[in-house]
């Protein structure tokens, strides 16, 4: 291990819960914590047998290690909006930086607390487009949390199903063991996300260059059809009601006692004639006849064959 990380891993056999599987803090490699060119909050190295092999079928060929870490960095973000899907692309990162141990050794009247703690990154190049004389920094006290808590990835884990692991963190990065790459490029990412969501925002937007404020873009046609057929049922009542009130035809029709008065011609009541007392038998004789109705002298109407 170049990093100096010492793991024991049992000789697989016939017993089980062997340790087959280590998390341990380091000082890193390949990425090494002990130069300050970087502002490293976590650097551990992993090794071990693939998750859950059966201590009978494992093969010290089968043994992987690999050398993680996570620092701080800046990067420049282009984020669009197109038909409410959001796509963003980084445009360039900067992860050099002095991170180098500060003390009180110069500690004067004209400096803060906070000076002495402040992690503070290189002036960004124009294409990243920040503010005028805008610093990026990082807390000292923030950047040992952020270590602190990253701690967690350091434990061990047993070759067998019912294997006992340390802590969820170990389980995860030996579930993921096979292939690191993109597990810790998911952690990374949701630790920037919560950066960026967090307290740090500015209170206000600001653009260097070209903003776009979101809006809401209607299109006009889609309204028009259901608006012109509110508004054409609306002039169809209007018709409607002045035509009924100029035509000379009296509502008539509202009155159910208006049948009444109405006569029907003779070949139709001799069709009718001995079928009264039969079930569906007036409907069955004149049911289907078409009718006209026609004034008669003296003011009578009848209903006749058409």
């Amino acid at each position: 291990m170049p990093s100096g990380s010492q793991v024991t891993l049992e000789n697989p056999g016939e017993d089980y819960e062997q340790g087959g599987f280590a998390v341990l803090k380091s000082n890193g490699a390949k990425y090494n914590a002990s130069v300050p060119d970087k502002l490293y909050i976590a650097n551990f190295d992993v090794v071990g047998w693939p998750f859950l092999e059966s201590p009978q079928n494992a093969s010290t060929q089968s043994v992987k290690a690999t050398e993680c870490a996570m620092w701080m960095c800046i990067q420049a973000y282009n984020v669009s909006t197109r038909s409410n899907r959001q796509s963003q692309t980084v445009v360039q990162t900067i992860s050099s930086l002095n991170a180098s141990l500060q003390t009180f050794s110069s500690f004067n009247a004209t400096k803060t607390y906070e000076d002495y703690h402040n992690y503070t990154f290189p002036k960004l190049s124009a294409e990243m487009n920040a503010m005028p004389d805008t610093n990026f920094t990082v807390a000292y006290w923030g950047a040992e949390t952020y270590r602190t808590t990253l701690d967690i990835f350091n434990g061990t884990g047993t070759m067998d199903f019912t294997s006992v692991i340390q802590s969820d963190p170990v389980d995860a990065i030996w579930r993921a063991s096979s292939n690191l790459d993109p597990w810790i490029k998911r952690l990374a990412l949701s630790m920037t996300n919560a950066l960026r969501n967090g307290s740090a925002a500015p209170s206000r937007s600001l653009y260097d260059g070209t903003g776009y404020q979101l809006g809401v873009s209607i299109r006009w046609q889609w309204i028009t059809l259901p608006a012109a057929l509110v508004l054409l049922s609306i002039l169809f009542l209007v018709v409607v009601m002045v035509q009924t009130a100029r035509s000379p035809v009296a509502a008539w029709k509202g009155s159910p006692l208006a049948m009444l008065f109405f006569d029907v011609e003779r070949e139709m009541r001799w069709n009718v004639t001995g079928q009264m007392d039969k079930y569906m038998g007036i409907e069955n004789a004149v049911g289907n006849v078409r009718v006209r109705l026609e004034g008669q002298p003296g003011d009578i109407r009848t209903f006749k064959a058409a």
